[in-house]
Formats: C-alpha cells, structure tokens, sequence
C-alpha cells in the first residue's frame, strides 16, 4: 500500500470517529474547559491579566477536557488553589468571599466534569436527565458552599482576634476529622466467617 493510501485511510478513520461524537459527551468536555478556564482566571493577578495570560489559561484548561481520565484533572485543579494562595499572599489581593465560592464552585464543576466524561464514551448518547442531575447537584454544592462561607464570614466578624496560625490549623483539623468520619461510616464492615 502506497503512503497516499495510508494517509487516505486515516483521514477516513478520522471523519468516521468525528461522525460518531454525540453532543451530550462533547458538552460535558466543554463545561470541563470552561470550568477551567474559569478557575485559572479566577487567580490570576491584575498585573498579569492579559491576552497572553488568557491564552495559556486557555490552553491549560482544554488539556483536561481532552484527557479527562488522566491526572492533569488534578494537576489544574491544584494550579488554581496554588494561585489563588499566591495571588492572596504575594500580590496582596484579598480575596473577597464570593471569588473564593466562584472558585470553588469553578473547581468542583471542573472536577465532577471531568469525572462524568471520564466515564462517558464520546460516541455516548447521554440522556438529558443525567445533565440536569449533574448540574443541579453542583448547584446544590456551590449553594450550600456559599451559605457556609457567608455564615463563616459572619461568625469571624464576631469573634476575638486568635493568632493567625490557630484558625486554619483548627479548620484542617476538623477537615480532616469529617472525613475521616465519612471513611469510617462508609468502610465495609467485616467479613462473615465461613460456616455462619
């Protein structure tokens, strides 16, 4: 077979894969890019906010939307917390509370997307149920997200000035307690020995 009919045959597997892509497994990639996308602008400083900076981010956030299963989900996932710390401490920001529940809500969204298309088959014909149960549990997380930080935010206001080490230690600690807590309750429980 000649290089021509090589390259025939792939650009025609090619246009047959291209056929075979449903629109309900293209969007959830989408919403993983968009989410992405939106997360790494969300962190990035005033002073580095440009079209160039938009770019990248931009090329950054399709990477997970075409490798979805992989681990550059986390890798950007952890490249938007890591900057939003860097902007809030080295650039000086303070973060207003509902860019950090924009974020939150950008990443879970980023995270649970890239999950669902992970699992899904482009060729997948997607129910339009499965969406709207993906999207209005991620309504319901960023809701909720936004009533604890809001009530967070009122309780701080209230309270006496602590050390500034003390406070974020207690709330990794009791991070870590919750889930520790959901493990255990979640853990299998033992196996039953034969001939019971």
């Amino acid at each position: 077979m000649s290089y021509a009919g090589m390259l025939r045959d792939a650009l025609t597997g090619v246009g047959d894969a291209t056929r075979r892509v449903r629109r309900g497994a293209l969007l959830v990639r989408a919403v993983v890019a968009v989410s992405g996308f939106a997360a790494l602008v969300l962190v990035l400083p005033a002073a580095v906010l440009g079209p160039l900076s938009l770019l990248i981010c931009a090329a950054l956030a399709l990477v997970p939307a075409v490798l979805p299963g992989t681990w550059v989900v986390l890798a950007l996932e952890l490249l938007a917390m890591a900057g939003w710390l860097v902007r809030t401490t080295a650039f000086d920001s303070s973060g207003s509370w509902w860019a950090l529940v924009v974020l939150a809500g950008a990443a879970y969204l980023h995270h649970t997307g890239s999950a669902l298309a992970a699992v899904l088959p482009l060729d997948a014909v997607v129910a339009g149920s499965v969406l709207r149960r993906w999207l209005t549990r991620w309504a319901a997380v960023v809701a909720g997200t936004a009533l604890v930080a809001a009530l967070a935010l009122g309780v701080a206001g209230r309270l006496p000035v602590a050390p500034t080490v003390a406070i974020p230690v207690l709330g990794v600690l009791l991070a870590l307690f919750a889930v520790g807590v959901v493990a255990y309750a979640r853990a299998p429980g033992p196996d039953p020995e034969p001939g019971e």
